[in-house]
C-alpha cells in the first residue's frame, strides 16, 4: 500500500544499549570501566538471546526497509573511552549492518553526540545510513567533514537541533537550513531531520511553526 511514497522502518537495540539502560546511567558508566570484562561478557549474552529475534525478523522479510540500530552512543566520549568501542559495538553492528544489506535492508546507525572517534569503526560495518549527525557543540564534527569521511556510499541524516525548532527564530532557521543544506550538496545522500522529536502534547506554537519554516527551507535550499 505504501509504494514509492515512503520506506518503513524497523528500530532495534544493540547488545550495549540493552545492558546500558538495565542500569542507574551513571551506575553504568562506573561498571563499564571497572568491571569491563563482565560488561563485554553481559553484551555477549545479550547478543545471542537477540540473534534469535533478530533471524525471524530477516527470515520474515526487510527488503527496501530501513533497519534502525540504536545505542552506541553509550560508548562514545565523554562517557567510555574510543578503545573500547570496538567490542561493546562494532563487532555487533557488523553482523547487524550485514545481515541487514544482504537481505536488501538499509542498515541505519542511530548515535547521538560525539560521534568522531567512532566514525572509523562505523565505517567497518555495511551501514548505509547514519543519523542523527549533530552539529557542534552537541556533537564534536560537521557535517561536512562527516561527508568527506564517510564518502559517497552512505546516506547522511539529521543536523538540525530539536531545541533550536523549539527556541529560535524563523529566520534564524532559514539560515541554519541553508547553512545545511550547502554543506550537505554533493555526491551523497543527505536527508535533513530534526535530531530528535517533540514530546510536547499539545505542540507549542512556536515549535510548529520553525517546523513549517524548516521544511519549506529545506524544499527551496535543498534544489540543484
Amino acid at each position: 500500500m505504501l509504494g514509492d511514497d515512503g520506506l518503513i522502518m524497523i528500530s532495534m537495540a544493540d547488545p550495549l544499549c540493552v545492558i546500558a539502560d538495565s542500569f542507574e546511567f551513571g551506575r553504568f558508566m562506573v561498571y563499564a570501566m571497572t568491571e569491563t570484562k563482565e560488561i563485554l561478557k553481559a553484551t555477549e549474552s545479550i547478543f545471542e538471546h537477540q540473534k534469535t529475534q533478530f533471524n525471524q525478523t530477516i527470515k520474515g522479510g526487510v527488503k527496501d526497509m530501513m533497519v534502525r540500530i540504536y545505542g552506541p552512543e553509550y560508548a562514545t566520549p565523554p562517557y567510555l573511552p574510543p578503545r573500547l568501542f570496538p567490542e561493546l559495538v562494532t563487532k555487533y553492528l557488523k553482523y547487524y549492518c550485514g545481515e541487514i544489506k544482504q537481505a536488501g535492508g538499509f542498515p541505519r546507525i542511530h548515535s547521538h553526540g560525539k560521534i568522531k572517534d567512532a566514525l572509523p569503526e562505523f565505517l567497518k560495518t555495511d551501514m548505509m545510513i547514519l543519523e542523527p549527525i549533530e552539529p557542534i557543540p552537541d556533537g564534536d564534527i560537521s557535517l561536512s567533514d562527516v561527508k568527506d569521511i564517510c564518502g559517497k556510499n552512505v546516506c547522511l541524516m539529521g543536523n538540525i537541533e530539536l531545541k533550536d525548532l523549539e527556541n529560535q527564530s524563523k529566520s534564524y532557521i532559514n539560515k541554519l537550513v541553508k547553512d545545511i543544506m550547502n554543506d550537505a550538496k554533493g555526491e551523497s545522500g543527505f536527508i535533513i531531520m530534526p535530531t530528535a522529536s517533540p514530546i510536547n502534547n499539545p505542540l507549542i506554537k512556536k515549535t510548529e511553526e520553525n517546523y513549517y519554516e524548516f521544511i519549506n527551507a529545506s524544499l527551496e535550499y535543498g534544489k540543484y
